[in-house]
């Protein structure tokens, strides 16, 4: 019995030495699989880089020629115009060059939109630094355009929302009541939410720009300006001559809002048949830009906007007459000056902009229709028609 039991010991002990061997030797050849696949996967890591900083430096060569070219482009302009003199302007080999070097244009101009920006003003270096903006890759492109438009969206109903709730603090609740008195902390949250509000916009609008967005740069200094309108009711929030006008901007605050969200409304669907159409590119966000093509809701939209331009005008002209009356009872409220004069450059500031986004819509549909005209007149030929038809497109956008 004891020999039976020390065999059967030995026989179950060397079972044993046997199974830990093979389960090392499988944690083993495992181990050495995942490093194996770590050292491939990290060499083809560096091969990737190696090529994508190839194709980088292949950019910037082609980004370093544009000016030359585009000075060669104006050298071409001018000579063509010196032949005009000569030979006409109708002349048909002059028609043909003057199609190949719109195309040649639109090409330069495309070339414009990937190159890299480093300067983009002090508020951008302030922010971030003298550095490269560019998304390379036209997905993270349009996905920081769809994050851009997704926080427009969402803010524009907080925007609405602040000064509502004032309005009812201060005239639907009783002067009596605690949460009355909650009014003045609730103007410097406002202010507070309006500052970080326009720097967002600021940030995400300069980056939009440096990667080939169609904002034109008055709205963003249009955000510099409401910064600092913001800041001055941060820091002067009890300025005697700021709060007697306090519920006048209280209510026009929720006004703008309102139109905010129209506006919004309007120029989302504007600017998804402009893309459909091919005339607007991926990257390009619902501005006052998009105030084009069928002026569908543009009957409405068009007078709340200068009506809204308006009354800041007003506002500006109202706080400069108050400080000049202050002026003359020795008093210098330094705050009441710069609100007014930010008020009066916003309202010049949109107006203008507004009326010339509408004046070069105006002028490209009369384009538009003296080309189409110059087709049907002419009749040169299809590929001569289709020739102009890109040419047109590339005019106009």
């Amino acid at each position: 019995m004891t020999t039976a039991s020390a065999s059967s010991t030995a026989d179950s002990s060397s079972s044993g030495s046997t199974e830990s061997d093979g389960s090392l030797t499988l944690l083993t050849n495992a181990v050495e699989r995942f490093s194996s696949g770590v050292t491939h996967l990290q060499q083809q890591s560096q091969l990737a880089q190696k090529r994508l900083e190839l194709e980088f430096a292949s950019i910037d060569r082609c980004v370093d020629s544009h000016q030359s070219q585009l000075k060669e482009y104006q050298k071409l302009v001018n000579m063509m115009e010196e032949v005009e003199k000569e030979h006409g302007a109708q002349h048909p080999s002059l028609t043909s060059l003057r199609l190949q070097l719109r195309l040649a244009k639109c090409s330069l101009d495309q070339l414009r939109d990937t190159r890299p920006r480093t300067d983009h003003g002090l508020f951008m270096r302030l922010m971030l630094g003298k550095v490269g903006m560019t998304l390379w890759k036209q997905a993270d492109r349009v996905h920081f355009k769809d994050e851009y438009n997704k926080f427009k969206a969402r803010t524009t109903l907080i925007y609405i929302l602040w000064p509502l709730i004032q309005l009812v603090l201060l005239y639907g609740v009783s002067p009596s009541s605690s949460l009355h008195s909650a009014a003045p902390f609730i103007l410097q949250l406002h202010q507070l939410w309006l500052l970080y509000y326009y720097t967002t916009l600021s940030l995400r609008e300069n980056i939009l720009l440096a990667n080939g967005s169609a904002i034109m740069h008055w709205w963003i200094y249009h955000h510099y300006l409401s910064m600092l309108i913001a800041l001055v009711m941060l820091l002067w929030p009890n300025a005697y001559l700021i709060q007697q006008r306090m519920a006048q901007m209280l209510a026009f605050g929720l006004i703008q809002g309102l139109v905010m969200l129209f506006q919004n409304s309007y120029q989302k669907k504007r600017l998804y048949v402009r893309k459909t159409l091919g005339k607007a590119k991926a990257i390009d966000v619902d501005s006052s830009e998009t105030l084009v093509e069928k002026p569908t809701d543009l009957s409405i939209l068009i007078p709340m906007l200068f009506a809204i331009y308006l009354v800041e005008l007003y506002f500006g002209l109202e706080f400069v007459q108050d400080f000049r009356v202050a002026r003359t009872k020795m008093e210098t409220p330094w705050a009441v000056l710069v609100m007014g004069l930010a008020f009066i450059v916003l309202a010049l500031g949109n107006g203008y902009t507004t009326g010339l986004v509408l004046l070069r819509q105006k002028q490209k549909r009369q384009i538009k229709q003296a080309i189409l005209f110059g087709k049907k007149k002419n009749q040169h030929g299809k590929d001569d028609e289709e020739g102009r038809g890109w040419s047109c497109q590339c005019l106009i956008q």
